[in-house]
């Protein structure tokens, strides 16, 4: 019988100790979002606990009323108060490198600026590669491999790390090893030490909209910004002013309403005819402008928009206008030329190349030569009273290269 008792007794202490064993892995996990680790397997900060409960939004596209407009620039479509009288819309654009920087800003009746929202590129949405040992383990490969990327992408930003509430008596009643949920956790604790998140870290949880922060001072602020969808990261840079209230609520209006541009044909065609259908002493203003830019901005690559533009403002006298110096230099740099009808800028900008090709032209042009296939530029202001005589004059289109019917 004492026998029996103290086997008994020896089960149940083995138990006892067993699901004690169990726990650890509890205890250490709590641990580990308390005070961070910095381990052989595993290296996570100390203050990574700010970090376990991401900041999510939820932005509601507003409903377009008379000022707003679906608008298209390059791959995106947007909101934008196109027919707001007390804002202008300024369209940017430069090259650095390879890379193409586009977008646009706002200006209100006075000219200051309360919102610049600049298109920085896209990348492969990457995770962090230099794992901590724990994560090449079998059992950790194993976890993570049951999760879609798009998923990890939205738990990175937007999944709540909790404290584990299992207790040693949980474990008692029901022995298992709960090892699965906190490997993920770790997971996705050190992606957001490799992204960066603090407190200025926000996710909008209905757009895949990553947002971080930086107020550069008491009045300023810039919004680094990253769009997902289907494995490609878009990003972005908003800067305004903090303490406006328009700039908060047109970056709102912004953010809510960005999706990716997938009719890039017709946009091209629609808002060429628009940007045509203004008197043509009114095209150069930058509410009818931004049109023309919307149309070149499907394709950089297509110099004859671009051209359509520099000389749209040359003829309207506006020869100081910041767009316009923006065009010189992206000109210069990707085509080498200003196109430009001024005989100062292309003589001080152009390369030698386009010198020749320009001076070609003017000399085929007195020659009355019209059998080469050239571009024929005049160089004096004068009135078109059509858009497609306006096209004529500074577009040359072979037959199969027609983009407007």
């Amino acid at each position: 019988m004492l026998k029996t008792i103290f086997y008994i007794f020896f089960l149940i202490a083995a138990y006892i100790l067993f699901c004690f064993f169990l726990y650890l892995p509890v205890s250490y996990e709590n641990k580990v979002y308390k005070d961070g680790i910095t381990s052989e397997y595993l290296k996570l900060p100390s203050n990574i606990n700010q970090v376990m409960v991401p900041q999510l939004l939820t932005l509601k596209k507003q409903a377009l009323s008379s000022k707003l407009m679906e608008f298209h620039i390059g791959e995106f479509q947007f909101d934008l108060p196109v027919y707001d009288p007390t804002i202008l819309i300024r369209p940017h654009i430069k090259l650095l490198g390879k890379q193409i920087f586009y977008g646009f800003s706002l200006e209100d009746y006075s000219g200051v600026e309360i919102l610049r929202v600049e298109y920085a590129g896209k990348k492969l949405f990457k995770l962090q590669h230099n794992l901590d040992k724990i994560f090449s383990l079998e059992i950790s490969k194993n976890i993570l491999l049951k999760k879609k990327p798009i998923q990890i992408y939205k738990d990175v930003f937007r999944k709540k790390v909790l404290f584990n509430q299992t207790t040693y008596f949980d474990i008692l009643k029901n022995p298992a090893l709960p090892i699965e949920e906190a490997i993920y956790n770790f997971f996705i604790l050190s992606q957001r030490n490799f992204y960066d998140l603090d407190k200025n870290s926000y996710f909008i949880d209905n757009k895949n909209i990553y947002i971080k922060n930086i107020q550069l001072d008491e009045s300023t602020a810039t919004d680094y910004i990253e769009l997902y969808e289907n494995g490609i990261v878009y990003t972005f840079k908003i800067s305004y002013s903090s303490w406006r209230e328009s700039s908060k609520k047109f970056k709102s209006i912004f953010l809510s309403s960005i999706i990716r541009n997938k009719q890039k044909d017709t946009t091209i065609i629609e808002n060429y005819n628009t940007f045509l259908s203004n008197p043509y002493g009114k095209r150069a203003e930058l509410k009818n402008i931004i049109f023309l830019f919307s149309a070149w901005s499907m394709n950089f690559d297509d110099s004859r928009y671009l051209k359509a533009m520099i000389n749209t403002l040359e003829r309207s006298k506006k020869f100081s206008s910041p767009l316009l110096k923006e065009l010189y230099d992206f000109s210069i740099k990707k085509f080498g030329q200003t196109f430009s009808i001024r005989d100062e800028i292309t003589s001080q900008y152009d390369s030698s190349k386009a010198k020749f090709k320009k001076e070609l032209e003017q000399e085929l042009i007195r020659g009355n030569k019209d059998d080469l296939d050239v571009l024929n530029f005049k160089n004096e202001n004068e009135e078109i009273q059509s858009g497609e005589e306006y096209l004529d004059k500074n577009i040359e289109l072979e037959s199969n290269d027609i983009i407007l019917e």
